[in-house]
């Protein structure tokens, strides 16, 4: 960063006196499309007789050497921001485990030894959805917004996903009011429940779960569907898919699936014909999204991708084949 800088002094330092050489312009220049010929007279004048040149545009060179220099300092304080940052984020995850302990005892003080954890896993929840949001909103944003549906609108993707990670995706962040959600595929998951007693049964099993993953390990997880036996050799920490199944799979409120029929863009629901607890779900929201296609792989579980790639393939690369092309 410091020798970006010395350049842009240097620079400044030979055009003020007049020390600066620059080389002859070649004769394509001149053919270039709409500013050939006048960059190539005035790169040719520069080349002749840079000093009048320079004096003629000296108010804006010291305008554009003043904006140079302050974006290179920009870059330098946005650097040591981020340094900053990394450090402080390095220290918390150093004591990251006396933190939540220190957490727990705090919230069991002040709602008795019986909710405290709940609280304070709840307090982690929230926490990790905020950040998912602001990463969301950051990647979201990497599309180019200008248009009517924008450079790079999205086909939301999600494999047995819980409820309100998708739903969070479709309405939570920017892409439902800006049209950059261009398709909707859901595989092998659901829509929540309506019955309050129903979503506290499914959230008492999900922390039933995540506290078998904290004292027994990733070992839970061996005689489950297909996809968990492979997470059981992918994934290293059973601690954090304890923190996941508390934040993600627990349920708050219908919002999910109240909103179905609110969902416009073209939607395709896959599962597998011997995925028994999803069946129901899935034809449930089928019937409840305006035109939403179902599509029930035979001989696949809970892991249809998984279970029969080859078909899961082809329904999926139909769906999106028949999406209409995106506007120029």
């Amino acid at each position: 960063m410091s020798s970006l800088g010395d350049w842009v002094k240097q620079f400044v330092a030979d055009v003020q006196s007049n020390t600066l050489q620059i080389p002859a312009p070649r004769e394509s220049v001149a053919k270039w499309p709409l500013v050939g010929e006048r960059l190539y007279a005035a790169w040719s004048q520069a080349h002749a007789d840079l000093p009048s040149l320079v004096k003629t545009l000296q108010p804006k060179i010291g305008e554009l050497a003043k904006a140079a220099l302050g974006f290179v300092a920009s870059i330098g304080g946005a650097l040591l921001q981020f340094l900053i940052a990394f450090v402080i984020a390095g220290i918390i995850m150093a004591h990251g485990a006396s933190g939540a302990r220190t957490a727990v005892a705090v919230f069991s003080r002040v709602v008795g030894s019986e909710k405290g954890g709940r609280l304070a896993s709840l307090s982690t929840a929230t926490v990790r959805t905020v950040a998912q949001g602001v990463l969301g909103v950051a990647f979201l944003a990497l599309a180019d917004p200008s248009g009517p549906r924008g450079a790079g609108a999205l086909e939301l993707f999600g494999v047995a996903l819980p409820p309100l990670c998708w739903f969070r995706a479709l309405t939570g962040l920017p892409c439902a009011g800006c049209g950059m959600t261009r398709a909707l595929v859901l595989c092998d998951t659901g829509p929540g429940y309506r019955n309050a007693a129903a979503r506290a049964g499914w959230n008492a099993r999900a922390f039933r779960r995540a506290d078998e993953l904290e004292s027994r390990g990733l070992e839970v997880l061996a005689g489950s569907s297909r996809e968990m036996r492979e997470s059981v050799r992918r994934h290293r920490s059973a601690k954090g898919l304890a923190s996941a199944a508390r934040g993600m799979l627990a349920q708050d409120g219908s919002r999910v699936i109240d909103s179905l029929p609110t969902i416009t863009v073209p939607t395709l629901i896959i599962v597998g014909d011997q995925d028994e607890p999803f069946l129901a779900p899935c034809r449930y929201m089928a019937g409840k999204i305006p035109g939403a296609r179902l599509e029930i792989i035979r001989g696949a579980g809970h892991s249809s991708n998984l279970d029969q790639p080859e078909a899961f393939d082809r329904v999926l690369g139909d769906f999106l084949g028949s999406l209409p092309p995106e506007p120029a």
